[in-house]
């Protein structure tokens, strides 16, 4: 017996020697596949590391890295935090836990880090360097620069330290101090590409334009493949006026970092722009054609310099030297609207409020005295989401210009940027009802098709279309509103022509991703969104779209993402929030999912849809009391309308609410006229409550009203099945059946009955008599071969099973297939093998499906494959004792039958009901 158990022992060890090594071995992989860049190698060999010793903290924390790295920040923080939990050297995970914390937007974690004793060296470093760039990121470079001064003497030569300070200390006009801890990183080291831009962007500030570009080339000899340093060079060459030098570099760009939306230049920012306002596309036209005629020697003349400077920048999204260029012009210029809108949104972006409004007040005279520039000015403010900039213009526009087509149409502009379409709608149709302006049209189709009134919004877009049968802004918006009315091919049709003449026109783009989308090519609308996204990683069309393909792909931290951008830019758009409600309640992240339906009815407080939906969230977190005060307010809503009050007592009743769930319901049938619906629901509410008195009476009144119907002999029927009357409830059922055969709910009661072992025989005898005279009624013939099943009559249940195969799209196909895997299990084992691969083509993700691949496997003896595949079952599914019982009987067989009855005492399996109970005893006793 001794020597019996020391041989069980040391087999035992071997096996879990045999499984550590095979764990380090492949973690050894997996890091010299991330150390070589193969990240996806690395990735997949972390899977089977982790599917095999989940604790294994190298492992996590590498594949926290990588997470981190392929955008997954929610699932690199959950990694990153659970080494930590598990006791891993802080120095090791909080780097980048706290780069994943910057990501994130979790500031105050990264700050809290900061007060970590125990953290030192270069990790102490790394967070320093990420909180200060949280700081910039809150709009507090001053918080930023006390933090990097702080340290400073601590880390006196770290180069990325000094040359962060620095750059801090050029933006706040602090160039002696910045060229003195430049001065001392070049000390340090004097070929760090980072460091000589951040020396070009010093003498930039100071105006020696030439002595900047020497640094930039410099850097870019140093790093020629390094995005970052090519995309400096561009960006200085273009203010130069040098675009075909910069056009080269850009395209080089292009190629390592396709999706970045810097390298797009000129002609990303236009497109961008004429989806906003037609203006402000001509203007920028006009400045690019004035551009491409300057002499040499008025690009050598300061002022002009400054124009071209402050544009080109401006166009790149480099707002510091924008703001900088632009007012060195305008000093001694006068200003012009186009050049002023450059301004005052330059400076808008790099946080200088003040100072856009102290230049907007300089210039008021120019822009409340033009209704045009006026508008134009409100316009731009709209566009880069300042709407109360435009707000106080509006008074002194007014003034100058009561009653003007130009009033209404910013009016309408302005509620539509707070989501306020109807009164937009309204506002049109009361002062400009007969306008045929093209930006009402315009105006007009974008708002209907925002309400999904896409028939009305096809005729302005048409007239649009008709209009100017060349503008490819009309064509593409035209494109929208077909594909909402589903007209596809149509739409197809033009998007591809704009596309032909203008391949990156971000509207054209989303269409194509949209119609690849309604045409259910994922792949391709994938591509096309990444492609919407590189041209404008700031178009909320596009970020939308991109959240919908993620979602339903389930890739919903990426889904996240996207919808967060989105509805950061858009404050007022409701549809990003709603998507993130639904991403966060199918995670189960009822918090987050609340928050964001706070925020809707802060946007629509009188909205019955959201606070139904807020109910819902709150009865999933358990606070009941809380979801019955929300359903109150939308009975207000709906108390006159019987098909929602339905609805609405259905969720009364998951709040425990049945008194207002019993209103609702009574309060449906008070307004149902001639619909017998509501009187059904409130008799099916007093059985499931058990009240059958109540029931009984307004069973009763149903009939008395509506008569003999099929949905009458129904609900008959379910209260007789709930007295217990079997006989009486299967004849109601029949009789529903027998007045419309095609009434399959009463085939389902007769089914739910014979499941719970009543009135079988009459089911059965009933069916199979049915389907000899309706052979195409595949349902009933399922449910025949199921309740067969069930009885374990195989003989009779496979010719059904067979004969439902050959049915073209047929519905749950997989389960026909799997019931008939396990029948031919204990005959034909290579046929049943067949059976269930098809299935899992079908539902390869499916619990059940897997389980009984696992167990055909384990009857053909290959138990060490049948075992992977019952565990990959249990993580689906730990509760079903059928599958325990395939776990238990495969482990006795592997010789692990310890392993075998823990499965049973584990999971209370013998607590249950399932077919294979007596043979699980008898095993259970065999292994004792």
């Amino acid at each position: 017996m001794k020597k019996a158990l020391s041989i069980v022992w040391l087999s035992t060890m071997l096996l879990v020697n045999s499984v550590h090594a095979t764990v380090a071995e492949s973690y050894d992989k997996a890091l010299q596949a991330f150390s070589e860049g193969e990240v996806q190698d690395a990735y997949i060999l972390l899977k089977n590391v982790l599917q095999q010793d989940p604790s294994h903290l190298p492992s996590k924390l590498l594949m926290g890295r990588i997470l981190l790295i392929d955008g997954h920040i929610r699932d690199a923080i959950i990694e990153f935090e659970e080494v930590l939990d598990a006791g891993a050297d802080e120095n090791l995970v909080l780097a980048p836990l706290s780069r994943a914390y910057l990501f994130s937007g979790n500031y105050d974690k990264i700050y809290e880090m900061l007060r970590n004793q125990n953290i030192q060296g270069e990790t102490k470093l790394a967070v320093i360097l990420i909180a200060g760039n949280a700081h910039v990121r809150e709009n507090d470079r001053d918080e930023a620069i006390a933090l990097y001064e702080k340290h400073l003497p601590q880390f006196s030569t770290s180069v990325p330290l000094l040359t962060s300070l620095a750059t801090l200390y050029i933006d706040n006009d602090r160039l002696i101090e910045a060229e003195n801890l430049l001065t001392q990183a070049q000390q340090i080291q004097a070929r760090d590409p980072d460091m000589l831009l951040v020396q070009a962007k010093l003498k930039e500030k100071r105006e020696q334009f030439d002595s900047g570009m020497a640094l930039y080339r410099q850097a870019y000899a140093i790093a020629p493949d390094n995005p970052s340093v090519m995309r400096a060079l561009a960006s200085a060459l273009a203010q130069r006026g040098e675009y075909a030098e910069a056009s080269k570099l850009v395209t080089e760009i292009e190629k390592q970092t396709p999706g970045d939306i810097q390298n797009k230049l000129l002609k990303a920012r236009i497109l961008a722009l004429t989806e906003n306002q037609l203006e402000a596309d001509k203007i920028l036209t006009e400045l690019s054609e004035q551009l491409s005629l300057l002499t040499d020697q008025q690009l050598n003349q300061k002022l002009e310099l400054s124009l071209i400077a402050g544009v080109v920048a401006y166009i790149n999204g480099n707002f510091d030297l924008a703001s900088t260029s632009l007012s060195r012009y305008l000093s001694d210029r006068d200003a012009t609207p186009e050049l002023l809108g450059m301004l005052i949104d330059s400076l808008l972006r790099v946080g200088y409020v003040k100072d856009a409004l102290n230049i907007l007040k300089k210039h008021e005279s120019v822009v409340v005295k033009n209704v045009h520039v006026a508008s134009l000015a409100c316009e731009l403010y709209l566009t880069i989401r300042r709407r109360f900039k435009c707000e106080q213009l509006l008074p002194a526009i007014e003034a100058n210009f009561p009653d003007t087509p130009e009033l209404a149409i910013l009016r309408a502009k302005m509620l539509l940027s707070k989501g306020e379409r109807e009164q937009a709608l309204a506002l049109l149709d009361s002062k400009l009802a007969d306008s045929e302006r093209e930006e009402v049209l315009q105006l007009k189709t974008v708002l209907l098709s925002q309400q999904d009134s896409f028939e009305s919004a096809l005729t302005y877009a048409q007239k649009l279309t008709e209009r100017e049968p060349d503008n490819t802004g009309y064509q593409v918006l035209l494109a929208e509103v077909l594909i909402r009315l589903g007209q596809v091919d149509q739409a197809s049709e033009i998007i591809d022509a704009v596309l032909k003449t203008n391949p990156t026109m971000i509207g054209a783009v989303i269409g194509k991703a949209r119609i690849d989308f309604a045409n259910g090519n994922v792949e391709r609308a994938n591509a096309g969104i990444r492609k919407a996204l590189d041209i404008d990683k700031n178009n909320v069309s596009a970020l939308l779209l991109a959240g919908q393909l993620n979602i339903l792909q389930k890739q919903f931290e990426q889904a996240i993402e996207y919808l967060v951008s989105a509805k950061a830019i858009s404050k007022n758009d409701v549809r990003p929030r709603e998507l993130l409600v639904s991403v966060y309640q199918q995670q189960k992240d009822y918090r987050n999912a609340l928050s964001e339906i706070n925020q809707l009815l802060a946007i629509e407080r009188l909205s019955a849809t959201y606070t139904l939906r807020k109910a819902e969230i709150l009865i999933e977190l358990g606070r009941k009391s809380d979801a019955q005060k929300q359903l109150d307010i939308v009975f207000a809503h709906w108390a006159t309308q019987p098909q929602q009050l339905i609805q609405l007592s259905k969720y009364q009743v998951s709040a425990d609410d049945l008194p207002g769930a019993e209103k609702s319901l009574q309060a449906a049938v008070e307004h149902s006229k001639d619909e017998i619906i509501p009187y059904l629901e409130l008799a099916r509410f007093y059985i499931q409550q058990n009240e059958l008195a109540k029931a009984e009476s307004q069973v009763n009144k149903a009939v008395e009203i509506f008569g003999n119907t099929p949905n009458t002999a129904l609900i008959q029927g379910e209260l007789n099945q709930e007295k217990g009357q079997f006989a009486q409830a299967f004849a109601f059922y029949k009789s529903a059946h027998q007045t419309n055969p095609n009434f399959s709910l009463a085939m389902i009661r007769m089914y739910e009955m014979a499941q719970q072992g009543h009135q079988r025989d009459d089911t059965t005898a009933y069916l199979s008599e049915f389907i000899q005279h309706q052979p195409q009624n595949y349902f009933a013939q399922h449910l025949l071969a199921d309740i067969y099943y069930m009885d374990r009559n195989f003989a009779e249940a496979a010719p059904l099973y067979e004969a439902l195969l050959k049915v073209d799209g047929l519905a749950n196909r997989h389960f026909v297939l799997n019931n008939l895997a396990n029948i031919y299990a204990g005959k034909d084992l290579k046929r049943a093998h067949d059976f269930i691969d098809r299935a899992l083509e079908v539902t390869p993700d499916s619990a059940s499906l897997i389980d009984t691949k696992g167990w055909l496997l384990a009857l053909s003896g290959e138990h060490k494959a049948a075992l992977d595949k019952l565990r990959q079952s249990y993580t689906l599914n730990s509760s079903s004792p059928t599958l325990h019982y395939h776990l238990a009987y495969t482990l006795a067989k592997l010789g692990r039958n310890d392993e075998a009855l823990t499965v049973f005492a584990d999971n209370k399996t013998f607590e249950k009901t399932f077919p294979e109970k007596e043979k699980a005893k008898a095993l259970q006793e065999s292994l004792q």
